[in-house]
């Protein structure tokens, strides 16, 4: 026996994989597009919370780390301080 890791009623669930078997290709990619969106809300959301005093460009660095890893956050952290630090020269 396979045990689910859904909370979702299992009827519920084969009604859910109905309705996005007989989608267009479209609507899958719209449906695609807004879990993604609502996942990177939430993580948004859950950074605000356990750091309530970051600015909104930590909490992004933040969410790139968690979402890309911490190779590619710190890249993105030295680019834009190389950026401000061109802005203060212009």
């Amino acid at each position: 026996m396979t045990q689910s890791l859904s909370d979702t009623n299992p009827s519920v669930s084969d009604v859910q994989f109905q309705l996005l078997r007989h989608a267009s290709p479209a609507r899958r990619v719209e449906i695609a597009a807004e879990m993604s969106r609502f996942a990177l809300e939430n993580t948004t959301f859950a950074l605000q919370r356990r750091y309530p005093h970051a600015t909104a460009s930590e909490i992004a660095l933040l969410r790139c780390a968690q979402c890309y890893g911490d190779d590619i956050a710190t890249r993105v952290r030295a680019a834009l301080a190389t950026r401000a630090c061109d802005d203060d020269v212009s």
